[in-house]
């Protein structure tokens, strides 16, 4: 995995991330939430990385991936209780 570099490879860094882990990430929704649901958090996260691209720590993007998508779930099933009530 490319480290970030704020020197202009951002598209390949993002490129490397996106298709060594996007599958394992939708994986870990497949489990937790509708079908209809994958992949919007899916692409939430690796839209959170693209923003966040120099906090993610080079040799350790899938657990980063998996906590943000931990977070996103969270917020995900609080805005479904929401609309229940």
């Amino acid at each position: 995995m490319p480290e970030y570099d704020p020197g202009g490879r951002d598209h390949e860094w993002f490129d490397v991330l996106f298709r060594a882990h996007a599958r394992p990430v939708a994986a870990y929704f497949r489990r937790r939430v509708e079908a209809s649901d994958i992949e919007d958090l899916t692409a939430e996260v690796f839209t959170t990385a693209w923003h966040r691209r120099a906090d993610v720590p080079n040799g350790h993007e899938l657990p980063w991936l998996y906590r943000t998508a931990g977070f996103l779930l969270a917020n995900h099933r609080r805005r479904l209780r929401a609309q229940d009530s």
